[in-house]
């Protein structure tokens, strides 16, 4: 994993759609795998390449907190509601992470990338 120190990113917190900072600024963070890895959400993140010995790909899984105020501005529901969601939540859910997180990354498939927008895009004309 590779991170540019909020205070050391010209992007924070003025500009969070910056992802360039001076390579002089950038930490890279060695890990074992099954490690634990924890960070403000604006902070400018990546991952390497994988070894060219590397068994399979690396996996990653991220979770977001959140102040209980800010569920509104968000549109999020309380973990205790995620369970409840019908089908067409959760596929809107997905839909909107994939366009967050998916945009110019090689295993995301553009015909996926295309669905993930149109059916964000949907919603938003729904709201």
């Amino acid at each position: 994993m590779h991170v540019v120190p909020l205070d050391d990113d010209p992007g924070y917190p003025d500009n969070l759609d910056a992802v360039s900072a001076p390579l002089s600024c950038v930490r890279a963070l060695p890990v074992e795998g099954g490690t634990t890895l924890l960070w403000n959400a604006n902070l400018l993140h990546w991952g390497g390449a994988c070894s060219l010995r590397a068994a399979g790909p690396r996996i990653s899984c991220s979770f977001s907190l959140g102040r209980q105020d800010a569920r509104e501005v968000h549109g999020l529901a309380p973990l205790g509601e995620m369970s409840t969601l019908g089908l067409d939540a959760r596929f809107e859910l997905i839909a909107r992470q994939i366009v967050t997180y998916g945009e110019g990354q090689p295993d995301i498939p553009n015909d996926l990338l295309s669905w993930a927008r149109a059916t964000t895009a949907m919603r938003a004309a729904r709201e």
